[in-house]
């Protein structure tokens, strides 16, 4: 039972579930960081110091630029052969 007469039970389920998620996108980003086979090791340090630094925003540009990053990457797969 809430016993808090100024923040209401669904604001504060909602700000710690709110935590979790912030919580786990920062965890997510290290562990992708750290796991990326392309990255230099100092860009690997760049990455972490911008995650770290930046909780949310941080973690949104590493996964926007690994996004773009292998978007725009050629593929190692061969080409597949036109229809016949």
């Amino acid at each position: 039972m809430n016993t808090d007469p100024v923040i209401p039970l669904w604001f504060s389920a909602y700000s710690t579930l709110v935590a979790v998620l912030a919580v786990a996108l920062l965890v997510a980003a290290f562990v992708s960081v750290l796991r990326s086979p392309g990255l230099s090791a100092a860009a690997r340090v760049v990455w972490i110091v911008a995650i770290w630094l930046v909780p949310v925003l941080g973690p949104l540009a590493w996964f926007a630029w690994r996004w773009l990053h292998r978007r725009t990457e050629p593929s190692n797969d061969p080409p597949s052969a036109p229809p016949p």
